[in-house]
């Protein structure tokens, strides 16, 4: 494979003809697996080749009679979308760089998208500040703050 993720473990090229534009609409697709691969659904990645460049797609996974793998077609795509169902963990695509994140520590649940903050949870006891004692009223907990503006600062 070529590109960024040089040394994958290829299971599967797939592609995806669209006979007609997408007009701005992401169109959904879908694959039975069970002929492609038993690997466990959390063991894959799912690339769309885009040049000699491959991105990571985001998928799921339905377990009704059959697995079938579901990913959506970007509405930028050509009429002919190809894509690489990969092994993951085969020295190739780690996360990707922008993917988002959840982190807990001291009593918070903070979300990122790769280094920008976007969102914190509060699930530890927030107590009155010193010298408002008595208040309960103001004891919190389980409370989400927003304090990172758009350029990722801490407002």
């Amino acid at each position: 494979m070529k590109g960024n993720f040089p040394a994958v473990q290829k299971i599967a090229t797939l592609k995806v003809l669209l006979p007609v534009p997408a007009n701005g609409l992401a169109i959904p697709a879908a694959v039975d697996l069970d002929p492609i691969t038993f690997l466990n659904d959390s063991a894959l990645d799912l690339l769309q080749e885009q040049g000699d460049k491959f991105i990571p797609v985001p998928f799921q996974t339905g377990q009704e009679s059959r697995r079938t793998l579901r990913w959506l077609v970007p509405a930028s795509a050509g009429a002919a979308v190809s894509y690489q169902l990969v092994k993951k963990g085969s020295s190739g695509p780690g996360p990707a760089p922008d993917s988002i994140r959840a982190t807990t520590g001291e009593g918070t649940l903070t979300i990122r998208n790769g280094d920008q903050h976007l969102l914190q949870y509060v699930f530890k006891t927030v107590y009155p500040p010193a010298g408002i004692g008595g208040c309960t009223w103001y004891f919190q907990d389980g409370s989400l703050v927003c304090q990172w503006s758009k350029n990722g600062r801490q407002q």
